[in-house]
């Protein structure tokens, strides 16, 4: 016979590599059985800013994550958006922001939540969390330091959003502001 089907290498057949932007996708990768697709074509319903916003509060308030990691994960996401040409749709919005506010809060607290014990305080398997940080850091370009003028963008928007969902925000203060600026002279260094 063949050497090459001999030596194990054509096991299982050859098959394309996953896209990197099917890791964020529910329908191949449900965060939780819950999320599974009943039918592979079934159309997913389209989330509510309530849905969006309890599930970014419930994620935060697990994690133990500050407001910060809530506006850099959104700079992070659309950053993610425009650097991958696509869209949120409603069967990759929760794995994306999922990861954004896991970089995002790593970024920002030197203490944050690790991947282990996020997966472990969620139910989620920390392979995956681990594979889909390394796709969305990848996707980014490593691109990961927020300017000042930046955050104050996202603060602002974030803010009117949590306003007219009658969540809190922590104010841009001072010692906020002098935070910000000594991380945006590090990110220029």
């Amino acid at each position: 016979g063949d050497p090459l089907h001999a030596s194990g290498l054509w096991e299982g057949g050859w098959g394309r590599p996953e896209a990197a932007e099917s890791i964020f996708d529910e329908r191949r990768h449900p965060l939780y059985p819950e999320h599974a697709p009943r039918h592979p074509h079934a159309p997913w319903p389209v989330p509510s800013v309530r849905n969006v916003c309890s599930f970014v509060t419930t994620l935060s308030t697990t994690a133990r994550m500050g407001s910060e990691a809530s506006v850099c994960g959104l700079a992070y996401i659309e950053r993610y958006l425009a650097a991958t040409a696509s869209h949120l749709e409603p069967h990759s919005w929760r794995r994306l922001i999922l990861v954004a506010w896991l970089v995002a809060n790593k970024m920002w607290d030197d203490d944050g939540i690790e991947n282990l014990e996020l997966a472990e305080v969620l139910g989620l398997d920390v392979d995956d969390l681990n594979r889909l940080e390394q796709a969305f850091i990848v996707a980014l370009n490593y691109g990961l330091s927020v300017r000042p003028s930046e955050y104050a963008r996202y603060y602002f928007a974030l803010r009117s959003i949590c306003h007219d969902q009658d969540t809190q925000l922590r104010p841009l203060d001072d010692a906020l502001a002098a935070r910000l600026q000594r991380r945006g002279e590090i990110g220029r260094a």
